[in-house]
């Protein structure tokens, strides 16, 4: 499967042996709080160059101007996608990114520390956790490496099933993906995910297949994060 593979081959990447950070760790759960707090969903806009599902970027080859247009439009974080192999990314693109002011949530298929210390060499402030395909036990350690660094932890999960794996940590940022990373199949359905996050009080994201910040299953999540519509100029904003 492509996701098994993903894991292997990010095992063996060379690591960034310096340090290309110029400033200190931003909070991407303080960001969502404050648009929260203005009635407001914090939304991260996603920046990828392509992805197994069919997506090619065609519309925003230029990091730098998407960057600068999103940021108008008031986000909370950026996303970048750092995984090469299968989606060409890379994490030059964290390092300009990190020179805008805006958190930086390192999206990648993340297994070991060395991964981590490359997000944070690079100028990532929060890093994303796959519970899916994680145990209880490397999600729990990879948390708390990160947060040794100061770094937030966004840990998302697709099956229900793999949310109980998630540490209880209260400063985990929970993230709902809707699309099947095994079949690659966006389930429109929330229900389920909502249902065993109930009693949660942590921050919520909902990923995946959004075209609009008025959707109402976003309800009961406290922010979005947004990729494809965001670069090819579909998504919507909702008015102040």
């Amino acid at each position: 499967m492509i996701v098994e593979r993903v894991y292997m081959r990010s095992m063996n990447r060379v690591p960034i042996n310096r340090s290309l950070r110029t400033r200190g760790v931003l909070s991407l759960s303080t960001m969502i709080r404050s648009r929260n707090a203005e009635g407001k969903k914090g939304i991260i806009a996603e920046y990828k160059r392509s992805s197994p599902s069919g997506f090619v970027n065609r519309e925003n080859t230029d990091l730098k101007k998407y960057i600068e247009s999103v940021s108008s439009v008031g986000i909370c974080g950026l996303s970048i996608l750092t995984e090469p192999d299968y989606f060409r990314g890379t994490y030059d693109d964290v390092t300009i990114a990190h020179n805008y002011g805006v958190p930086v949530l390192v999206k990648d298929f993340i297994a070991s520390e060395s991964i981590i210390m490359d997000a944070y060499r690079a100028g990532g402030d929060c890093i994303l956790l796959i519970a899916d395909f994680l145990s209880g036990t490397e999600l729990s350690a990879l948390h708390s490496f990160a947060r040794k660094l100061s770094m937030e932890v966004l840990i998302e999960f697709h099956d229900p099933e793999a949310y109980v794996r998630i540490p209880d940590s209260s400063d985990i940022i929970l993230g709902y993906n809707r699309r099947d990373l095994r079949t690659l199949q966006i389930d429109p359905d929330e229900k389920s995910a909502l249902e065993i996050m109930s009693g949660d009080r942590r921050i919520k994201v909902l990923e995946s297949g959004l075209t609009s910040a008025g959707l109402p299953e976003l309800d009961r999540f406290d922010g979005m994060l947004v990729g494809e519509a965001m670069l090819n100029g579909t998504f919507k904003m909702v008015k102040d």
